[in-house]
């Protein structure tokens, strides 16, 4: 539900005789990305709360422009993310609401149940917000509640790809690139929550040969004369070996503004005949499957 309050107002770029309200295009706009309405959780577990606000005025909105408010325990927090351990059992009603400099607010809802079964364990790692790359190795690190009376069963799972795993340590770098919610269930129940951002991780590129091709001698009439082979490697942690069409090479001379490019795939042959004597600056470039870009260079000298 989105409740929109404001006076009239005059949008600019209209005729200053058409008077709109507020909500036409002075209020803030105000998004909860997490959790879903109807969520539950374990008594004791970490809340955890999520949310966007912009305003036509301001741009984005965050710290005491935002505010979240439980209809059980009154006010939660302030700004885009709120973390609370400390709600009550019961069924509670939570509002997002944003407030421009001008009053003008915008408010939205969800419903969330806390349990009265008390959480037993805690998420200990990683840490709310932490960024990782693909090729990462992540940690997941879960401790016994101070005051704890068992040990349940843990699974941890991931708003994007499901279950990752169970007990209390685990190390994955199989998550995909995007933001990630991941909840520690305590005997398939949840419990506490972190955010956290799997990026994609870049190729890998390394120039192995650039060298004179050696004559043929199976073949004494075909002249090398002038043709350098070049070799290299690229691969990236989703994709593995990227494909030909995804490696290219280029050359320019010394710090010339423009590259011209060479040919595709880890070895290519350059024909250097018609190029001057000196020195060329050769670029090895990969591209995986998201679009992610990575390059090394060498120098060769031609002469």
């Amino acid at each position: 539900m989105l409740i929109f309050r404001g006076r009239l107002w005059a949008c600019a770029g209209l005729l200053a005789a058409t008077l709109l309200t507020a909500s036409s295009c002075d209020t803030p706009s105000v998004k909860v990305l997490y959790p879903r309405t109807g969520s539950y959780l374990l008594h004791g577990a970490r809340a955890s709360f999520v949310g966007e606000a912009s305003d036509p005025q301001q741009g984005e909105l965050d710290g005491p422009w935002v505010t979240w408010t439980s209809s059980v325990d009154g006010p939660l927090g302030t700004g885009r993310d709120v973390n609370v351990d400390t709600l009550s059992p019961g069924t509670h009603t939570i509002t997002l609401k944003a407030t421009d400099v001008d009053g003008h607010f915008a408010e939205t809802t969800l419903t969330i149940a806390v349990q009265n079964q008390e959480s037993q364990a805690r998420l200990a790692l990683p840490e709310w917000g932490s960024t990782f790359t693909s090729a990462d190795s992540i940690h997941f690190q879960a401790a016994p509640r101070a005051g704890a009376s068992s040990s349940p069963e843990l699974t941890w799972h991931s708003s994007r790809d499901g279950v990752l795993g169970t007990g209390s340590d685990l190390y994955l770098s199989t998550l995909t690139p995007g933001t990630h919610y991941v909840t520690l269930k305590e005997n398939g129940q949840p419990g506490d929550t972190v955010r956290i951002v799997v990026t994609n991780s870049r190729p890998v590129v390394a120039i192995t040969q650039i060298a004179p091709l050696p004559p043929d001698p199976w073949n004494l009439w075909v002249n090398n004369a002038g043709i350098m082979r070049l070799e290299g490697t690229a691969s990236d942690a989703e994709d593995g070996v990227l494909p030909a069409v995804n490696v290219q090479w280029w050359y320019r001379r010394n710090s010339a503004y423009q590259f011209t490019v060479i040919g595709y795939g880890p070895l290519v042959l350059w024909d250097t005949n018609s190029l001057t004597v000196g020195t060329y600056e050769v670029q090895m470039t990969a591209v995986d499957s998201d679009g992610a870009k990575s390059y090394v260079t060498q120098w060769a000298v031609l002469d």
